[in-house]
C-alpha cells in the first residue's frame, strides 16, 4: 500500500481530510503505537467497532476485539490463518529448540499430541503433593518470605518460586535459593531478548558480539544447564520409568523412543521451562497486588482460607478448593492476562464481523483489550471476584480468553491454575501484601504482562489458624 493511500484511508477513519493534519496524525498514532501499543490498542477497542483497521508504514493491521471474530480467526477458519511472528527464526529456537512455540503445521500437531498427556488431571495429580512440599519448602526458608515485614520487589522472587515448582514437576528436582535466582534473572533476560528480536527485525544476528548478545547467550547457557542437572540428577535415582513426574509421562508418549523424539521432548521442556515460570509468576504478582489494593477481598479470601479444618497444615494440593480464592485468580486472569495481545497472518480472504479481510493482512488479538471492553463486561476496569460467581458477568462470557482459544490455547493452563491455587493460599496464610502508596503499578507488555518498574510490596506476618 503506498504511503499516499494509507494516509487517505486514516483520513477517511478518522473524520480528517486535511493532509498535512492527516500526516500528522498519522506519525502520532504510529509513535504512539510503538512506544505503548496496549494503550493505543485499548483506546481503538475498548469502546469501538469489532474490527479496528490501522494503518502502518508498511502494511495494515486488522484489530479484531469480538468474541465471535477471534473464534473465527483461532477455531472456525483457524487453517485460513497463520502465525504473523516468526518464531522459527535461529535466534529463538537456540535457546527453545523445536518445541510448540517455535513449531507449525504437521511438526506443531505431533508435538502438541505428545506433550499433552503431562497437562491432562492425571499427570498434575501425579505431581500435585510434590509442589505443595517445594513450595513450603521455598516459603519457610527462601527470602524474602522467611522474613517478614521487609519491603521487596516480589516478582523476580516469584519467578525463582516457580522456577523451583517447575523442576519439581517435570524432573522431582529441588533447587537451591541462589540457583532459582540466577535462572529466574536468565529466563526474563531471555524474554526481553526475545521480544528485542521480534519488534527489531533487522537485530544483529546472536553471534555478534554486542553487549545483548553476549548476555543472551549466557543466559541461555544457565537455562540450560539447569535443566541438564536436574534431568542427571533424576537419571542417576533411576526414575525414568517411574510415573513420578511430568517427565515420564513426556517419555511415555507413543512413537517416542527415537532420538529425534527425545530431542523435540527436551526442546518442549524447554519451552515449558521458559514459558511456565514467568507467566505463572506475573499471575501470582498481578494477584497480590490487587489483593494489597483491596484489602475487603483479602479479608474474605482469609475468612475461606481460616475456615479450612486443620489451618494450613491441611490444605489440600489441588485446584478448586477455595472458590473466592478461585473467584480472586479469574478477576486477576481478566485484568492481566498473561500474553497481552498476539497476532495472525490471513492465508486467504476472509470476514470478520462484516469487515473484509484480504489474504496476507496482519490480525491481532488482545486478551487485555477485549477484556476491558465495555460491550463485554460491567465496570471492566475494577477489579470486582463477585463477576465469576454463578450468574456474574464473568460466568461462561466468550469474552474472557486469558489463555486463548482453540487448538493453540495454552497447553499448560490446568498447571498454571494448579500451581496459582497451591501458592496462594500457603503464601496468603503466612504473610499480608501491602501496598507502599495508593500509586497505581503500570503493565509493562513484554512477552508476558509485567509489572512497570517491578511490584514493591511490603509483606507483613499474619496467621491462618483454621476452624478446628
Amino acid at each position: 500500500m503506498r504511503i499516499d493511500a494509507s494516509l487517505r484511508s486514516l483520513a477517511d477513519l478518522s473524520g480528517v481530510r486535511d493532509g498535512p493534519r492527516a500526516t500528522l496524525r498519522f506519525l502520532q498514532t504510529l509513535l504512539r503505537f510503538n512506544q505503548r501499543p496496549l494503550d493505543e490498542l485499548l483506546a481503538m477497542g475498548r469502546d469501538g467497532p469489532p474490527v479496528t483497521r490501522l494503518w502502518l508504514v508498511l502494511e495494515t493491521l486488522y484489530f479484531v476485539n469480538d468474541p465471535s471474530a477471534i473464534r473465527r480467526v483461532l477455531v472456525e477458519n483457524r487453517n485460513a490463518y497463520s502465525r504473523a511472528t516468526n518464531l522459527e527464526a535461529p535466534w529463538l529456537r537456540d535457546l527453545l529448540g523445536a518445541g510448540l512455540l517455535t513449531t507449525d503445521g504437521p511438526e506443531w500437531l505431533a508435538l502438541r499430541r505428545a506433550s499433552q498427556p503431562a497437562f491432562l488431571a492425571d499427570g498434575l495429580a501425579a505431581v500435585a503433593e510434590r509442589l505443595a512440599h517445594t513450595t513450603n519448602r521455598v516459603l519457610t526458608t527462601w527470602q524474602p518470605w522467611r522474613e517478614p515485614g521487609a519491603v521487596v520487589d516480589v516478582f523476580p522472587h516469584l519467578v525463582a518460586l516457580t522456577v523451583a515448582l517447575a523442576l519439581r514437576a517435570f524432573f522431582d528436582h529441588d533447587v537451591d535459593e541462589a540457583e532459582a535466582l540466577a535462572v529466574a534473572h536468565a529466563l526474563l533476560r531471555g524474554q526481553e531478548h526475545i521480544l528485542r528480536h521480534i519488534r527489531y527485525p533487522f537485530w544483529p544476528p546472536d553471534p555478534v558480539p554486542l553487549p545483548q548478545n553476549i548476555r543472551y547467550r549466557a543466559d541461555v547457557r544457565t537455562v540450560r544447564a539447569a535443566l541438564r542437572s536436574a534431568e542427571n540428577a533424576r537419571t542417576r535415582r533411576g526414575d525414568r520409568d517411574s510415573a513420578r513426574d511430568l517427565f515420564a509421562l513426556f517419555a511415555a508418549a507413543p512413537g517416542d523412543d527415537t532420538r529425534e523424539a527425545a530431542q523435540r521432548r527436551r526442546d518442549q521442556f524447554v519451552t515449558t521451562f521458559m514459558a511456565a515460570p514467568e507467566n505463572t509468576a506475573t499471575a501470582l504478582t498481578w494477584t497480590l497486588y490487587l489483593l494489597a489494593r483491596h484489602p475487603a477481598v483479602l479479608a474474605s479470601v482469609n475468612d475461606e482460607l481460616c475456615a479450612w479444618p486443620g489451618g494450613p497444615a491441611a490444605f489440600p494440593a489441588r485446584a478448586g478448593v477455595f472458590p473466592q480464592l478461585r473467584r480472586v485468580l479469574s478477576e486477576t486472569l481478566r485484568l492481566y492476562p498473561g500474553a497481552p495481545y498476539f497476532d495472525r497472518r490471513a492465508l486467504a480472504d476472509d470476514t470478520l464481523a462484516g469487515e473484509s479481510i484480504p489474504r496476507g493482512a496482519l490480525v491481532m488479538v488482545s486478551p487485555y483489550v477485549i477484556h476491558r471492553t465495555t460491550r463485554f463486561w460491567t465496570a471492566p476496569a475494577e477489579f470486582r471476584p463477585e463477576r465469576f460467581a454463578p450468574g456474574g458477568d464473568g460466568t461462561d462470557n466468550p469474552a474472557y480468553i486469558p489463555f486463548g482459544v482453540g487448538p493453540r490455547r495454552c497447553i499448560g493452563d490446568q498447571f498454571a491454575l494448579l500451581i496459582l491455587e497451591i501458592v496462594l493460599p500457603r503464601l496468603l496464610a503466612r504473610l499480608r501484601p501491602e501496598r507502599l502508596d495508593a500509586t497505581p503499578v503500570d503493565v509493562d507488555p513484554q512477552i508476558n504482562l509485567r509489572p512497570r518498574g517491578g511490584m514493591l510490596l511490603r509483606l507483613c506476618p499474619t496467621e491462618v489458624r483454621g476452624r478446628e
